[in-house]
């Protein structure tokens, strides 16, 4: 039991110490990684499609990626996300917060995110005008998979060495119980 009980602590303890350094190492790649993505970062976007209103577009629409809607300068357009649910798979209309647009003679109505990638419908309306230049451009986000997988079996590691650490302490506190024999009294009888 001694030998099991030093086994479980001494792998918990090792375990927990190495999940450390790979979890910080990971999470050290990651902010680096994140950091000098700023330089590399795609700033102009790649257009998807380009139309005029009243349309609407149809395509695949990838959860890993953020899409801005723009609009000719000067002109009002509706936008619609068809089957957008206001949390996960939404247009978010440019109000006050947005950016100005870096393409001329566009102005940034609103972005679209979704996390069920696949086909989705765009529908632009409300042009009272009509033919409206409109835009859709696509901003990959870049998705760092060594340096998460780093943090999550790092993450990981230490949870199942915490385990084996308390199944140590659990099975050595165990074995160190005496069981204590209950004692049988004898009543001694006295010379009468």
């Amino acid at each position: 039991m001694q030998k099991l009980t030093v086994a479980l602590v001494a792998a918990g303890v090792i375990g927990i110490v190495i999940s450390i350094l790979l979890t910080i190492s990971g999470v050290d790649k990651l902010v680096t990684e994140v950091t000098g993505m700023e330089d590399s970062f795609d700033e102009s976007g790649e257009v998807v499609w380009e139309g005029s209103s009243p349309a609407t577009f149809e395509g695949d629409l990838l959860a890993m990626s953020i899409y801005e809607v723009l609009i000719e300068d000067g002109r009002r357009v509706d936008v619609e996300l068809i089957g957008d649910d206001g949390e996960t798979n939404t247009f978010t209309p440019c109000e006050v917060s947005c950016g100005a647009s870096e393409d001329p003679g566009y102005y940034l109505a609103g972005t679209i995110m979704v996390s069920d990638g696949g086909t989705w419908k765009i529908r632009f309306s409300g042009d009272v005008v009509g033919d409206s230049n409109l835009m859709i451009k696509e901003f990959k986000i870049p998705f760092f998979v060594e340096e998460s997988v780093s943090v999550l079996f790092g993450v990981g590691g230490c949870c199942i060495s915490i385990v084996l650490l308390v199944a140590g302490v659990i099975v050595g506190f165990s074995s160190k119980r005496e069981k204590v024999q209950p004692v049988e009294w004898v009543p001694v009888s006295g010379n009468n």
